[in-house]
């Protein structure tokens, strides 16, 4: 588990390895590190989950919470602590590793004393003061493992919930909404896959945009759970654990099971909410021109490698909601096909390339000069022409992308 203190450009950090091992990294000049687990009072034990939750006040980063089978609050970054609750969850028989263990905390953006906690054992509480009194708020799915608690930042009193129950043989979609502070819930989970959910989030600049985790991707809904689409771009079927949506550059950061972390744009989700494609069946949104063409037979070719300089691939963002092969060209201004591939379409945004190459470069050709040349044309002759690749001239094309009768263009300009 990770969290970050947001002043001087996040240089504070608290991070966890296994069962709650919470250390306060100061970065800057200090780099100092500090082990802040709470310690538990004399004969009691404390029981951390595998992935203990911890989470940074949005009120003051001075305060941080961390979550036992009890939620304890710092005031001072770790340095002391205090105990908010009791046990919060069913406290049922632990295995070899600890069980009935908090694994989820939130915080109202709108009130300080308001929490959550969501456990490994399906428990779900809710504080209005500060952890003087708690109530039960488990959703309907009692005994599935809480992933994800998020209380929404656009609206008071709506919160939701995701749970997995894998490790019971359950594949079911668990995803929760609630308006009452979690008094009620909701299904949302119409439309995903019968796939584990881990995460579940809430866009920070549209209430109605939500994206959950699940262990065959990220999925997103524009209409608050009403339905799910998946978010694709390049990103491969595999676990997701957790996602952030970076709220100033619009993207999000996708963390998946298999150590790697995955950035998408979010622009086009945008323009899709938006309703920038509303009754268009095929569309070419975007088509890059391109520049510096009389350096592309020039570069490098890279060290120690066998291959060929950069393609300069023409990047093409279509939207669809035609499915099947389809025929992507660029055409001269005379209408002739100077670059032309078979493509596969899907419904909604897709991301294409057309290469700009027309020749790839021989970089073992011959040195090739005159001895004696005739007149000053052949003296300034390239004498490594043969190694140099060829690229479409400068000029205006058109892009055009053909699916099932249905046709779409762009112009687009290769400069020099």
């Amino acid at each position: 588990m990770i969290a970050v203190d947001p002043r001087n450009d996040g240089e504070t950090v608290y991070i966890a390895s296994q069962f709650g091992a919470f250390v306060r990294l100061d970065g800057g000049t200090t780099g100092r590190t500090g082990f802040i687990q709470p310690r538990p009072k004399k004969d009691e034990k404390l029981r951390w989950n595998w992935l203990a939750p911890i989470i940074v006040s949005s009120f003051h980063p001075d305060v941080v919470y961390v979550g036992s089978q009890k939620v304890h609050r710092s005031w001072n970054q770790g340095r002391t602590w205090e105990v908010l609750s009791g046990d919060l969850t069913k406290d049922k028989p632990n295995g070899n590793v600890p069980f009935s263990t908090l694994t989820q905390l939130a915080e109202s953006p709108f009130h300080f004393e308001r929490l959550y906690a969501g456990a490994d054992d399906g428990s779900v509480k809710t504080t209005a003061d500060g952890g003087v009194t708690w109530t039960d708020i488990s959703t309907p799915a009692k005994d599935k493992w809480v992933t994800r608690l998020t209380a929404s930042s656009h609206v008071d009193g709506r919160l939701y919930c995701s749970q997995n129950g894998y490790r019971d043989d359950d594949w079911t979609p668990y995803v929760w909404k609630s308006e009452d502070f979690g008094k009620t819930w909701t299904s949302i989970a119409s439309g995903l896959p019968s796939m584990p959910v881990n995460t579940l989030r809430e866009d920070p600049g549209n209430p109605n945009v939500l994206y959950v985790g699940n262990d065959d991707g990220v999925y997103v809904s524009i209409d608050r759970g009403g339905s799910w689409m998946m978010l694709g771009g390049g990103l491969p079927n595999t676990p997701v654990h957790d996602l952030a949506v970076q709220a100033r550059d619009r993207e999000i950061v996708i963390a998946s099971h298999a150590r790697s972390v995955y950035k998408i744009s979010l622009k086009w989700l945008d323009e899709i909410v938006k309703g920038t494609f509303k009754d268009k069946k095929l569309d070419i949104h975007e088509a890059q021109s391109l520049s510096g063409q009389k350096d592309w037979p020039y570069a490098n070719y890279p060290t120690y490698a066998e291959g060929k300089p950069n393609d300069h691939d023409l990047a093409v963002t279509v939207w669809s909601t035609v499915m099947g092969e389809g025929t992507l060209e660029l055409l001269d201004k005379d209408g002739k096909a100077v670059v032309s591939k078979k493509v596969t379409v899907d419904n909604g945004i897709n991301f294409m390339t057309l290469k700009t190459l027309l020749k790839p470069g021989d970089r073992w050709a011959p040195f090739e000069a005159p001895d004696k040349p005739k007149d000053p044309k052949e003296a300034l002759k390239d004498p490594y022409a043969g190694r140099r690749p060829t690229y479409i001239p400068v000029g205006d094309y058109k892009v055009v992308l053909t699916v099932k009768g249905e046709k779409a263009e762009k112009q687009v300009k290769v400069s020099a």
